[in-house]
């Protein structure tokens, strides 16, 4: 950030106070403010500082690396991750299941297994490009091969149906294309009601029949461990209900209550633990408060990224609004948005600012990074 500071000056400014994604501060001016009542202020000053610093990482790669490139550089990283996972060939025990669980270069299955779809869904939206050439093509297929052999490895389900749905939204963004402009828009709100009907009633089934569904694929009713969390949960949010505890101020070693439920779940570590759901762990750390802003933040990045593939769609607008969906359906069974340098929470910012209407790049050619 140093170097980049020190190359481009004004471009770091002018993107921090940039007034079209103004919105992305909330959470982290929040987070670096709740140090104020935080039992480890520290702590949480700190982390709310780098929640900052990964948001700014975030805008500057938008403004810095088109959004056909980004997906090329995403790509690029995972395809790297995901060898060198295979080569590992890493497993971790599970605390909270005692499951033994590939995790490839990673501590847990998520993040792993989180790579495997980014992969999958940037190979969707390059393949189906125009222009493509038949080698990428193939290459595309074996890149989702992978990703789906990883997810089943890791025995993830909810990021198997996550990176499913997704994929599907880039072939339909990328259907839309080869409407008539003057039918594109009109075509895409059809779609769009229509998958909104179909995804209300298929939400029904799943939870009039869940315990059924789980079973299925060898998932037991509190989602290894999970309910038991959101219980406890219940009990902690009443008592810091409107501002919370803290970012990162819940759980700390000495707090009895993360005490209790570190023993509970068998978590040996007695650190980097979370509610497995973002919403409920935003309710502990910050409040209502802090939990209504992370719903607007996340409302309004939704909004606008549909409203730039109504605009224009293709399978690289389309790529921003699936990753954003396929984001949303795991963050209710984990913890990854609004992260400390967490990967999908900096994907996140960059899709964000790449859904605002802004200018053209300001960097010249030569300047700019990843310009392939």
């Amino acid at each position: 950030m140093i170097g980049i500071f020190a190359a481009w000056p004004q471009l770091l400014l002018k993107t921090a106070i940039s007034r079209g994604v103004w919105y992305l501060w909330l959470v982290p001016g929040f987070a670096t403010a709740s140090s104020i009542w935080s039992s480890v202020p520290l702590d949480t000053l700190r982390a709310g500082l780098q929640l900052g610093l990964t948001t700014l990482m975030g805008l500057l790669l938008a403004w810095l690396v088109r959004p056909k490139d980004f997906i090329y550089a995403l790509a690029t990283a995972s395809t790297i991750i995901v060898i060198l996972s295979l080569l590992k060939n890493n497993y971790v025990i599970d605390g909270m299941t005692s499951t033994v669980n590939w995790s490839g270069l990673f501590a847990n299955k998520n993040t792993m297994c989180y790579t495997g779809a980014y992969l999958a869904l940037c190979c969707v939206a390059l393949a189906i490009s125009p222009k493509s050439p038949p080698a990428a093509r193939g290459m595309a297929a074996l890149g989702v091969v992978l990703a789906y052999i990883i997810c089943f490895r890791a025995r993830s389900v909810a990021t198997i149906l996550a990176m499913t749905i997704a994929m599907g939204l880039i072939v339909f963004a990328h259907s839309a294309s080869s409407v008539s402009r003057t039918a594109r828009a009109h075509y895409v709100e059809i779609a769009s009601i229509v998958l909104l009907i179909l995804g209300t009633l298929a939400t029904i089934v799943v939870l009039r029949y869940s315990n059924e569904l789980l079973a299925l694929v060898n998932k037991d009713p509190t989602l290894t461990g999970r309910t038991v969390l959101w219980f406890w949960a219940g009990r902690v949010i009443p008592d810091a209900v409107w501002l919370g505890h803290g970012y990162a101020g819940f759980w700390v070693q000495g707090r009895p209550m993360a005490e209790f439920l570190w023993h509970l779940l068998h978590i040996a570590s007695r650190m980097g633990f979370h509610f497995h759901n973002l919403f409920i762990e935003t309710w502990v750390e910050l409040g209502v408060t802090g939990l209504s802003l992370t719903v607007f933040t996340i409302v309004v990045t939704v909004v606008r990224s549909y409203r730039r593939l109504r605009a224009a769609p293709d399978a690289v607008t389309g790529f921003g609004l699936a990753l954003v969906v396929m984001a949303l359906i795991t963050q209710t069974q984990d913890v990854q948005l609004f992260g400390v340098f967490n990967p999908m929470f900096l994907i996140f910012v960059a899709l964000a600012a790449y859904a605002h209407p802004r200018p053209k790049l300001v960097v010249p050619a030569r300047d700019r990074i990843l310009s392939w």
